[in-house]
């Protein structure tokens, strides 16, 4: 992978930590993702109406594919919130961010883009070093939490983060290259993914409790969620492998279990950071030798 891909995904990826972080600062999860898509959705549509109408406008399958990308993505909104009020921030973020790198490289086997043997030695680090970051010490290692509603809510989440991935690699193929295209594009995402999860938000969350979020911090998210998104669908442009995008960006993966031992004092440092260098060793296999 070149290095301007490599380090258009690294800032995305301390984007994507930043804004899970700042989710868990008022334990307001269900509020604060409500008001940081809507930011994103009122913020963006002057700058998106200008580049549509600028350039050409975004194709009929590119619309639909947004359309449906964007669902996928409010169902992530959902089930990312619901495992946050069910588990630690730094139990739900790693597993919830690793179980997709492997179902993304089975999808793009399936469209004849296959990784190579050192990708594919990587993935199976950065998915081991997700799954061993819950943990506060080797003695506790156990596959119960993984039966438990929080489990359930995470494996749901990354479902939704493959269907929201795939569907956007083949969208970049599909509209015209560079960031104005990205833009529009993902202004139909979020828009999308707002309707889906203000709707079935309601079944799960009361009126006031989705109201507790503050507006500040909601902005700065939606900042930084807007920009790490944009930047992904950037770097699907430059690159054939949506596996390999996904799986480098777990870098986040470390920022986020560092960002949650010192800011929200966690426990468990020593084996989650040594969880934080089996995923560094797999993104570096993927990236020089992938």
């Amino acid at each position: 992978m070149a290095a301007l891909p490599l380090a258009l995904i690294l800032v995305s990826a301390f984007l994507h930590a930043g804004w899970n972080l700042l989710s868990r600062r008022d334990r307001a999860e269900a509020g604060f993702f409500m008001r940081m898509l809507l930011a994103i959705v009122v913020v963006g549509a002057g700058p998106a109406l200008l580049a549509e109408f600028s350039r050409p406008r975004l194709s009929t399958v590119g619309f639909g594919l947004a359309l449906g990308s964007g669902t996928c993505c409010g169902l992530y909104y959902l089930f990312l919130m619901l495992g946050y009020r069910s588990g630690d921030f730094s139990v739900v973020y790693p597993v919830a961010r690793a179980l997709p790198v492997l179902l993304v490289g089975v999808a793009d086997i399936l469209r004849h883009r296959a990784p190579g043997a050192a990708g594919w030695v990587g993935f199976a680090l950065v998915t081991a070093g997700c799954l061993l970051a819950p943990h506060q010490h080797l003695r506790g290692l156990s596959l119960a939490w993984y039966k438990t509603r929080a489990g359930l809510w995470v494996v749901l989440t990354a479902l939704g983060t493959v269907g929201y991935t795939v569907l956007d690699k083949v969208a970049a193929e599909r509209i015209t290259p560079g960031f104005a295209s990205a833009l529009v594009y993902g202004y139909v995402f979020f828009a999308t993914a707002l309707l889906v999860y203000s709707v079935l938000c309601r079944s799960f969350v009361s009126g006031p409790e989705r109201g507790r979020a503050r507006w500040t911090w909601c902005v700065v998210g939606a900042t930084m969620d807007f920009g790490a998104y944009g930047l992904v669908l950037w770097v699907y442009q430059l690159t054939d492998r949506a596996s390999y995008v996904l799986a480098f960006r777990q870098v986040s993966i470390v920022v986020g279990v560092i960002g949650g031992l010192v800011l929200y004092r966690e426990k468990g440092a020593a084996l989650r950071l040594s969880a934080s260098l089996i995923i560094t060793l797999g993104l570096v296999l993927i990236a020089v030798l992938g």
